[in-house]
């Protein structure tokens, strides 16, 4: 990969192999996914899933060992491919036959990757007398006529021609079709024995990685949880990256649910996204840090290469000191100790609402500046981090060049707040024509999420001019009483959805006030800057009811509103 512009964003399926050995940073769950367990990675896209599952595929694994193999094959399963969106099934209608047809599809498309994995490294993996082996075996079971040079080739070709068949049955003569599918126990755990008789492959274990797992159909989904549950891993695993538990089910092909630590294991990515000293801020550090090292830049610490405007850090600790002492509204309820305790959560609000009372044209533009600052507007996700970073570089880039035709030794102040304004604009802009974006998605759908996400603004905006308010930075919120009126329910689950698929909400479990789980929503916090809002928001969350949450989409509602009436409460 060409590292011209060392923040440059390519998914990992879009990077060769040496590039995600250069950028892939270790993590505590590295040894997790290299495990012999079941294991669900959940993160929204752009966090790093599909980093982390190519990073521990075979081919990696070689480069990294000089061709020693390892204990663990990874075999890399991605689901955003045609042939996992096969929708012959739907012409069906007996369920079972369904089910059946979907698995299908699913030992196909996984079978395929396996196949393609031991051709691939065919000399590392495979003597002679095992491909003489395989090719008897693959005779036996599947009636393919092939000898040891070609029976992985021939292996590929049955495979694809299966597509083509059940296409064709589907079409002309489905009756047929229990006679034809092949499932897990008749395609993909035969294979596995196979390849376990081998001589350099005796007792490896096979873990497939299944990428996208969310964008399953769901009688898939319920199948690959089945095999999930049967719990015997002395053979083979499941790794399953999803964008979040609200869109995958699961439960298997008899309605019995799968079970955390019973029959897999969880690697959270965004469990904690926010916060100088979160998981997502030291992560994202190393990401940065890792990159600007691969350059060889003579600033490779992230904080000194973006860093935060020096006038503003000054203003923010004398607001602080005389928080400290007394000297604004916010502080007039609390003794010394306390606000002492207090001013590093309530200085940067006070800033904010001493700016924003003060004439539009003097937003808070020099705050958005500082390692810090872009972490947290990249909202716990690592593409829009390194969106955000190349934008600037690239505008540095070309300032520098004109003058001195050298690199950017590092982004000026001015850039940073510049590209974070524009960047933010531009977040505006998009959001108004988000139907041309997303599958069904209407214009009348595009013009709701953006009065929603309007009228949240101005619920921020609210907190932070209210010198009553305790709580001002607070960025989140989860919605109450969706068992009251279930039809707005399922119409702001489909607008939610929406603003997902196109990066404008987030969203993952935690507790609510009764204490079962519900869903915690976080808008792009991209979006705040084009309103003069504080990006950087504590972990709590606002609770809103679903007729407000409805309301929000329907009317613009002005800032008083939400104050007067008591529309949200802060946990």
């Amino acid at each position: 990969m060409n590292l011209n512009d060392p923040f440059i964003y390519a998914g990992a399926n879009e990077l060769d192999d040496k590039s995600i050995l250069n950028f892939y940073i270790k993590s505590n769950e590295y040894e997790k996914i290299l495990s012999k367990k079941n294991i669900f990675v959940i993160g929204q896209r752009g966090s790093g899933k599909s980093m982390i599952l190519k990073y521990n595929t075979l081919s990696l694994q070689l480069m990294q060992s000089k061709n020693i193999i390892p204990d663990v094959i990874g075999i890399y399963v991605p689901c955003n491919r045609p042939y996992f969106r096969k929708q012959e099934y739907m012409l069906l209608e007996s369920t079972y036959e369904k089910a059946i047809v979907s698995e299908h599809f699913l030992v196909l498309s996984i079978a395929k990757q396996l196949i393609n994995t031991l051709s691939s490294h065919r000399t590392t993996l495979l003597t002679e007398n095992d491909m003489i082996e395989i090719a008897d075996e693959l005779n036996f079971l599947f009636d393919i006529e092939c000898d040891a040079n070609n029976c992985l080739t021939q292996m590929r070709r049955y495979l694809t021609k299966k597509f083509k068949e059940m296409q064709e049955l589907l079409l002309t003569n489905p009756e047929k079709l229990k006679i034809n599918a092949l499932s897990f126990g008749t395609l993909i755990f035969p294979i596995i024995e196979m390849i376990n008789n081998c001589d350099k492959l005796n007792n490896k274990h096979v873990t497939f990685l299944i990428d996208d797992a969310q964008q399953l159909n769901q009688m898939q989904m319920q199948t690959l949880n089945t095999w999930v549950s049967y719990r015997d891993n002395s053979l083979l695993s499941f790794k399953i990256a999803i964008t979040g538990k609200e869109e995958y089910l699961f439960h298997t092909e008899t309605e019995n649910s799968i079970m955390e630590n019973h029959d897999f294991l969880e690697i959270l990515l965004e469990e904690n996204m926010f916060g100088n000293k979160a998981d997502f801020n030291k992560f994202a550090k190393e990401v940065v840090r890792k990159r600007l090292e691969l350059v060889q830049f003579k600033i490779t610490d992230p904080n000194k290469y973006f860093t935060a405007d020096k006038d503003i850090t000054k203003e923010l600790q004398i607001i602080k000191q005389n928080y400290i002492e007394g000297k604004y509204p916010e502080s007039k309820n609390f003794t010394h100790e306390q606000r002492r305790k207090n001013a590093s959560k309530i200085h940067r609000a006070i800033y904010f609402r001493e700016i924003l009372s003060k004439h539009k044209a003097n937003k808070p533009k020099k705050i958005y500046t500082g390692f810090d600052t872009i972490t947290g507007i990249s909202t716990g996700v690592i593409r829009n981090l390194l969106i955000m970073c190349s934008e600037m570089y690239s505008r540095d880039t070309e300032h520098f060049e004109l003058k001195s035709k050298n690199k950017p030794p590092q982004i000026r102040t001015s850039t940073q707040y510049g590209a974070i304004l524009d960047l933010s604009k531009k977040k505006w802009m998009d959001l108004k024509t988000i139907d041309r974006r997303v599958t069904n998605c209407s214009k009348e759908d595009a013009e709701k999420l953006h009065l929603f996400f309007e009228n949240f603004g101005n619920m921020l905006l609210e907190k932070i001019l209210n010198p009553e308010s305790t709580e001002k930075r607070i960025l989140s919120f989860y919605i109450t009483d969706t068992q009251i009126n279930k039809s707005y329910t399922q119409e702001i689950n489909k607008l939610f959805s929406i603003a997902k698929q196109d990066g404008y909400l987030y969203t993952r479990l935690g507790p609510d006030k009764s204490g079962g789980k519900t869903v915690w929503y976080t808008p792009n916090r991209l979006l705040w800057p084009n309103l003069g809002l504080d990006p950087l928001g504590e972990n709590g969350r606002f609770s809103l009811g679903i007729t407000t949450v409805k309301s929000m989409f329907e009317t613009k509602v002005s800032s008083t509103k939400f104050q007067d009436g008591g529309l949200f409460n802060v946990i």
